[in-house]
């Protein structure tokens, strides 16, 4: 954790960003606020269209996933409105065209990875645990990394945002709120505690069920999308345990904001930070967790345990 940790503390980003984009304030405002007009632009469509309307016109992606007119509302707000306040290219998985890859967006310092709206399924199920996810990525000579993510909740009206030189930030219905953050919320770590944990909505693997007795895990609280990830960095669970591959962009802003309150996403493959610019922008396994304690603890055990 600890290189990682020294890469992110350096001011080489923040000093490029800022070369870039002049005020961090103004900037990190307009792109909150591009966000959260993409989580009201989903709201608008279920309110013109009608929910049902927009189940039964949902359509499958080439990869199977499905997409929405609520998927592609959120898109469009959202690429404009990051059009208008920054020079960075976008990867969005709604693009039109189909998502850019990695050489398409390595010439600028920074690019978007977005997910307009993530959690479709269960948003097309009729359940709340949706969001919109953002992050900014930095390009530089070690690779690629999330540096900025944000959040938002449409269904709550609530945003978590934060960046590598902020601190975690709650908004609810407009109203800013700084948080601790993980590392300082919750109850003590250590092999013996009670770990709260989270999962998708999904019904667990074999593998998975034997993760939560291995845990002495009695309860699992169930939620779709990157919300999970602002739960933990906010300090409200412990753990995000997930075998099944995922997107990139299905992490990358929540990762940021683990890692600023002191937990991690940690590739269960590598055992390290996860990282990105991979092939396909694919993920492997990983386990996110509250404090960089319950990571050296749990990680090298978990790794053992599902081998």
């Amino acid at each position: 954790m600890s290189d990682s940790t020294n890469y992110f503390q350096t001011t080489e980003g923040q000093s490029q960003l800022l070369r870039e984009v002049g005020s961090l304030d103004s900037f990190y405002a307009d792109v909150v606020a591009a966000v959260e007009y993409a989580a009201e632009a989903i709201v608008q469509d279920v309110s013109s269209r009608g929910f049902r309307s927009i189940q039964s016109k949902a359509e499958a992606k080439a990869d199977g996933s499905p997409v929405s007119t609520a998927d592609q509302a959120s898109h469009e707000v959202l690429v404009q409105k990051l059009k208008e306040c920054s020079p960075f290219p976008i990867v969005s998985e709604e693009d039109p065209g189909g998502v850019p890859d990695l050489e398409s967006v390595l010439g600028s310092p920074f690019f978007w990875l977005a997910d307009p709206l993530d959690g479709t399924r269960d948003f097309l199920a009729g359940e709340k645990s949706f969001a919109v996810s953002l992050a900014l990525m930095r390009v530089s000579s070690e690779g690629v990394r999330p540096y900025f993510g944000c959040i938002c909740d449409p269904t709550e009206q609530t945003t978590w945002w934060g960046s590598r030189e902020t601190q975690l930030v709650k908004r609810i219905q407009g109203e800013e709120v700084p948080l601790k953050g993980g590392s300082e919320v919750g109850p003590e770590v250590g092999p013996e505690a009670p770990l709260r944990v989270l999962g998708s909505r999904s019904i667990p693997s074999e593998r998975m069920n034997d993760l939560y007795k291995f845990w002495n895990v009695t309860e699992v609280t169930r939620l779709g999308s990157a919300l999970k990830f602002a739960l933990i960095a906010e300090g409200s669970f412990d753990v995000y345990p997930r075998f099944g591959p995922t997107s990139e962009w299905d992490t990358a802003a929540g990762q940021v904001l683990l890692e600023i309150t002191g937990g991690g996403l940690i590739s269960l493959k590598t055992g390290l930070p996860m990282a990105y610019g991979k092939p396909a922008w694919r993920n492997e396994g990983f386990v996110a967790m509250r404090t960089e304690a319950m990571i050296e603890t749990w990680v090298p055990k978990v790794r053992s345990a599902v081998r």
